[in-house]
């Protein structure tokens, strides 16, 4: 067994010849027991011989011997069982030999043993998911994980299959979590799993089409693909400007990559200058399949979620509606967004020593974190006068206005749930100096990136220059592990007025920040930043939303229409174009 856990580990660190070794001893010492018949087949031990064996098949494509490879594992799969578990991932393993081996038919050869793969595993994530609790669904996807990365190594193969594999894996543990919180999967989070590209299509309106963006490694390199569906075409697949490509761009002088880690809006702001750029993102191939379509649904991926690619379009795309969502599965749903109640939150007083009553379940990793920085956070006028207008602007008896002292964590934490709105006017803060571009995924119960995104609430300062302070206690900070484990499924619309909320680490499963709080959370909808922003800019922009929606137009557009009415005030230029490309809106819905 430390033989066959050492061949894993370097298996991991790319050292095959010594993963071969190990794993090679390993199958010794099993085919000694199995020649001793201390097992015999049928048996557990006998399944777990296979797998080994397997495990050793894939060490021997790793260095080069793909025929040796093939041969044996078709060997294996006489050996198994059809039917069962064992057996499915011999065919796994099976297409990841022919995808390494390099050959002109190895997609071909490949694809039909994945697909059979994911038949398979639809059906069993069906049968078991539904007990399970939130931690054992994490690890469930943490198995599944190598398998999804393998097929986006097939490219334009079969897009059908992979708009398919795409609709299950983004659902997998997002829309499980999301739905099912930390209990037992729910029914509905279990039929979202057997949802396919032709029911999608079915769902777009008219003149419509669904993009799923899809970042991906391929021989140790990223690359970034669009799968694209209408109501009249099979779904298509299109390469588009790989991370590296987009990263080493420059303009201006600068390069992509240290514009992207900046979160100073005027650093920022040649992205969303660059004609050039914009048709690198939104290329032909794109731009040709989008024709006459006017709304465009698009799920981003990879460095995707830190631009507001929505802003960046050529020419001919100008005039079309754009919609940023998690997945294009979202417009299977057909709940209604209510929009009735709103709880506002600005004119915060950091520096005002507020009682929490002593109540735990702080995140102190959030708190230790965010102390290492000795931050203070300032008051910011602009969110008072926000607030006041929003209220005035609703006008709603069932609205409530939390600020200066009020607005704890405490008040944050029992109130959010009751509102159909929340308009929270704030400090953000995303304590990485730069945003890594990666592949793996880190389950949001154990992770620990997401304290490292928070949002301040009264008493922050005090509590984080108090040396003393229990970190057990509420301290002020909410991070986004706090919100993940809130339950705001009664919210149709969270508007986070404040710097960096869009931001976090880059995942394959997205972005690890507020936002992914919010979605566990169970918003429908949010408005997040990817930068710094002017409070008082940020204000008049939210202001015009709330007028809008007042009037009666859905979210969507009363969000693009506030956008257009900033550009038209008089206040500074640089500050209005800063907050006018930072914010985002992210439908859960078809709205």
């Amino acid at each position: 067994m430390i033989h066959r856990e050492l061949a894993q580990l370097y298996y991991k660190l790319q050292q095959y010849e010594k993963a071969l070794t190990y794993i090679s001893s390993a199958v010794d010492a099993y085919t000694n027991l199995y020649n001793n018949e201390e097992f015999v087949e049928g048996s557990e031990e006998y399944a777990d011989y296979l797998d080994v064996q397997s495990q050793q098949v894939l060490c021997l494509a790793r260095v080069g011997d793909i025929q040796m490879a093939l041969e044996r594992i078709d060997k294996l799969l006489e050996k198994s069982n059809d039917g069962q578990a064992g057996y499915y991932e011999m065919l796994r393993k099976k297409g990841k030999i022919w995808m390494l081996s390099d050959k002109e038919d190895a997609a071909d050869e490949a694809l039909p043993l994945y697909k059979c793969y994911l038949d398979w595993r639809k059906k069993d994530a069906l049968e078991k998911l539904s007990s399970m609790t939130s931690k054992e669904r994490e690890a469930y996807w943490m198995r599944m994980r190598p398998f999804i990365a393998d097929c986006y190594q097939l490219e334009d193969a079969d897009p059908a299959f992979l708009y398919d594999v795409t609709l299950f894996s983004k659902g997998l543990l997002l829309q499980l979590n999301r739905i099912s919180g930390e209990g037992e999967t729910s029914t509905e989070a279990l039929r979202s799993l057997q949802y396919t590209y032709k029911q999608i299509q079915q769902k777009l309106p008219a003149n419509a089409c669904a993009i799923e963006f899809v970042q991906y490694e391929k021989k140790g390199k990223q690359y970034l693909g669009a799968i694209m569906l209408d109501k009249q075409k099979s779904p298509e697949w299109v390469s588009i400007i790989s991370p590296e490509e987009f990263m080493n761009y420059q303009t201006e002088g600068r390069t992509n990559q240290k514009r992207m880690n900046s979160v100073v809006g005027k650093t920022k702001n040649p992205l969303y200058n660059d004609s050039t750029l914009f048709s690198k993102i939104w290329n032909e191939e794109l731009v040709k399949f989008i024709g006459k379509n006017k709304k465009i649904y698009f799920a981003p991926d990879g460095y995707l979620h830190q631009l507001a690619i929505e802003y960046m379009l050529p020419v001919s795309l100008t005039e079309k509606e754009f919609y940023r969502l998690t997945s294009t599965r979202r417009l299977m749903e057909n709940k209604t967004i209510k929009l009735d109640s709103a709880l506002i939150v600005g004119g915060i007083r950091y520096d005002k020593k507020v009682n929490n009553n002593n109540l735990t379940g702080n995140d102190s990793l959030a708190f230790t974190f965010i102390q290492s920085f000795r931050p203070t956070f300032s008051y910011l006028s602009g969110t008072m006068t926000e607030s006041d207008s929003i209220r005035i602007v609703r006008s709603c008896e069932k609205d409530t206005l939390l600020i200066g002292d009020k607005a704890t964590e405490q008040a944050f934490r029992s109130l959010g749930g009751k509102y159909s709105i929340i308009n929270l006017s704030t400090h953000g803060f995303f304590g990485a100096t730069e945003i890594p571009q990666g592949t793996d995924i880190y389950p949001c119960s154990a992770d620990e990136t997401l304290p490292q995104s928070i949002l301040s609430l009264a008493g922050a300062n005090v509590n984080l220059h108090n040396l003393s302070f229990d970190t057990n206690t509420l301290d002020g900070i909410l991070s986004a592990r706090e919100l993940s484990l809130m339950d705001l499924s009664n919210v149709g619309l969270a508007v986070i007025s404040a710097c960096q909320t869009g931001l976090g680490y880059i995942t394959s499963d997205g972005v690890y920040g507020i936002q992914r709080g919010l979605k566990n959370a169970g918003v429908d909808c949010m408005i997040i930043s990817l930068w710094d922003v002017d409070d008082y800019a940020t204000g008049l922009l939210m202001s015009c939303f709330h007028k809008n929606m007042k009037q009666g137009m859905p979210i969507h557009k009363a969000f693009m229409k506030a956008r257009l009415s900033l550009m038209q005030t008089s206040y500074e230029e640089d500050q209005i174009f800063q907050s006018w490309h930072s914010f985002i809106f992210c439908a859960e819905k078809k709205r």
